[in-house]
Parts: C-alpha cells; structure tokens; sequence
C-alpha cells in the first residue's frame, strides 16, 4: 500500500511517502524542487553511537535471529504507535485487536498515564523539518500539560499512587505539589528493552524542529515515554536535556560515512491485487 500526503510548514513544504510500513520525506523551501529528505531516525541508525548492551546482544545470536527479533519488535512498535495515536483521537479500541499480554497491558498503563497527564491543546503525528539539512520525522505528541505533573512522572514511585479505579494519583504527603503553570512539550513514546541515548536524541531534534517550522509557542520541554512492564510503574518516563548540536553531530558522522548525501530510495510498485490463474468454470456434462 502506498500513500502520500503533503504539509506545509512555516519554512518549508515536506511530503510524506507511506510505502507498506516505511516513510519516506521529500521536502523544498519556497520556490525550490523538492528533494529527497532523511528521516530522523535513518540519521541516527547510521550515526549514532551503538549501546554496549546491543553490541553484547550481537555478539551471541546470529544474523538470522536479529533481522526476526528487529522485524518482530518493529511491527509491534509501528501497530502500538497507530493504537495510541487512535486513543488520542478519541477512537474505541478492541482489545481483541490486541491478544498479548505484552499489547493489552502496554494500552492500559499509556491510558493511565494520560489520564493523569490530562493535556490540553495537543496534536499527534505532527511533521517536523530542517530543510537546511534536508531531515523531516513524524513527532508523536505536543500539547500543554501541568508542569507539577511531569516532576510526578518522572519519579512516579516517589509521588504517585494508583486509586481503586486503577487511575494514577498523587501521594498524600504530595498533595501539596499542584500548581497553575502549564508548559508546552513534546513526547515520543518508545516499545524497547531500554531509554537509549538515540531515544534522547530523537527527541531533542523534534523539539528544535518542531520550532523551526511550526508557528505558535514554542515547546520548551522534551520527553520519552517508554512502556517497561520491568518497572514497578509499567513506564519509563524520561526527559531529554540534550541540544540541537547532539542531532547535528551525528548528522555530519552519517554524512561522512556515507560519502555524500544519499539518493532517494528506489520505491517498488505493486498491484493492488494479484492471481496466478482465471478461474476455470467446468461445464456439467448431460
């Protein structure tokens, strides 16, 4: 399956090719043709910096058994990435859309968490671009959000309870911690073993994006929300304090490996429907 959609951003105008489950970014400034852009994430696969535990993991299994284990945790992330971005929308899921354990019980811990955030004013699956560097990605939330609510989750063992609805609440000795301010963030959530330094990364990068190409307040703050049934809490919540510099650095190593900036992808087309052999109707003999 194929699609494309087209933004227009302050900056820039950035199309977004959705071919099965890969994206794909093409992107000019006013007046110019548009150019293949690379995605956040292909920047710091190449970039980045691999975790010891990952190089660790690599050095005991073979090729075969980690394309299957990446195949595997990417459709879940892709297929639980569509679900929240469906329950930000306001959508009704069907839990028997969900039959693992893994699935059904990462919903229900991301619902507890957002209804306790409560955000105001927030968008999902937003475009963000640097056409100076020619990179787009897809930020999965912005919004408005109590400011005392992010201490909370960040160290939710500390300040948070959970009531007999199942819903997040604050610690009585806590229940002075509440405040008015409200500040705009973005977060992107995570299905994987562990918060990396490219998960901080990533997010970093949205946030300046975000505010190089969108009009209205910039965001001031950036997260990651990490669905961990290892913890207590069922969630890592983490903040990024990492700069703009962190992205570009990596993205001058993926230039350099590279060699040059790399051409566009060449896309396979394919049918809509296929079939080996017409039917074959048999006559009845009389």
């Amino acid at each position: 399956m194929q699609t494309e959609e087209t933004y227009t951003l302050s900056n820039c105008e950035i199309m977004r090719l959705d071919v099965d489950t890969n994206h794909y970014y093409y992107g000019n400034k006013p007046g110019e043709d548009k150019k293949y852009y690379l995605s956040v994430t292909k920047v710091i696969d190449i970039g980045a910096p691999v975790p010891q535990g990952l190089r660790d993991w690599w050095s005991v299994t073979n090729y075969e058994d980690q394309k299957e284990t990446f195949e595997a945790a990417g459709k879940r992330g892709s297929k639980l990435h569509e679900a929240l971005d469906r329950l930000m929308q306001g959508q009704e899921l069907n839990m028997q859309d969900y039959p693992t354990t893994y699935e059904k019980d990462a919903l229900v811990t991301f619902i507890r968490m957002m209804r306790f955030l409560a955000p105001g004013k927030n968008s999902t699956e937003l475009i963000v671009a640097d056409p100076d560097l020619r990179v787009a990605g897809t930020l999965d939330f912005k919004g408005y959000v109590d400011e005392w609510k992010l201490l909370a989750l960040l160290e939710p063992l500390k300040y948070l309870d959970v009531d007999s609805d199942g819903d997040l609440m604050l610690k009585e000795k806590w229940l002075n911690l509440p405040s008015k301010k409200r500040i705009n963030i973005v977060i992107d959530w995570k299905f994987t073993g562990r918060n990396t330094y490219s998960h901080k990364v990533q997010i970093a990068a949205y946030k300046t994006m975000n505010n190089k190409t969108r009009t209205g307040s910039p965001v001031s703050r950036a997260f990651t929300w990490r669905y961990s049934p290892k913890h207590k809490a069922g969630f890592d919540f983490s903040e990024s304090l990492l700069n703009y510099q962190s992205f570009k650095r990596i993205y001058s190593t993926t230039i350099e490996l590279l060699g040059e900036f790399p051409p566009p992808p060449l896309i396979k087309h394919y049918p809509s429907s296929v079939r080996l052999y017409d039917k074959i109707i048999k006559e009845e003999k009389t």
